[in-house]
């Protein structure tokens, strides 16, 4: 019974990592490079140990593509035409059905 429990315990091949990776995939994982010189910090880390600040950030410009008038001719015209096609249905309907009542009655 310990046998079976341990056998696939035991087929695991765990590298020196500690991952589940095949031989053959470990070879061909691209091993990492550190190049001397570079800073690994994070960026605020770096403006911590140069000195800088928030003070010293850009300031931000917001610019405001809208007219001055609040008004938007293209909505308008969107709401416009929804309109029409609303009465225009509206009035086809009515149409429709006021020439089905004018039928003449059978005698």
């Amino acid at each position: 019974m310990v046998a079976c429990v341990a056998a696939p315990v035991a087929g695991a091949s765990v590298s020196q990592r500690g991952d589940l990776v095949s031989p053959d995939a470990r070879d061909m994982q691209p091993t990492p490079t550190v190049v001397l010189g570079s800073d690994l910090r994070s960026p605020d880390t770096r403006d911590v140990a140069l000195g800088r600040t928030t003070s010293d950030a850009p300031s931000t410009v917001v610019l405001n593509r809208e007219s001055s008038s609040g008004f938007d001719w293209g909505d308008a015209s969107i709401g416009a035409g929804v309109v029409l096609a609303i009465v225009a249905l509206a009035s086809g309907l009515t149409v429709l059905l006021m020439h089905r009542r004018r039928a003449p009655a059978v005698r």
